[in-house]
């Protein structure tokens, strides 16, 4: 059960988990190459290789909404 801020009773918000990102990520980014994840700290990264600009890139990963 999940309350508000007044203790009322709220459905709480389903958060975007890290690997249902970084699979959005790498299915609309076609230049994408060779990609793996793994943990780090709270976070996850996804290095892959960018066959658009020869370049491999590391990029962060969370669970829930980034603001």
């Amino acid at each position: 059960m999940f309350f508000n801020a007044n203790f009322e009773e709220a459905t709480p918000l389903k958060e975007p988990l890290y690997i249902d990102k970084i699979y959005q990520f790498t299915a609309e980014n076609k230049s994408v190459r060779h990609d793996h994840y793994f943990p780090f700290k709270d976070y996850f990264i996804l290095t892959y290789y960018d066959k658009n600009n020869n370049k491999i890139i590391l990029s962060k990963f969370t669970d829930g909404f980034d603001y």
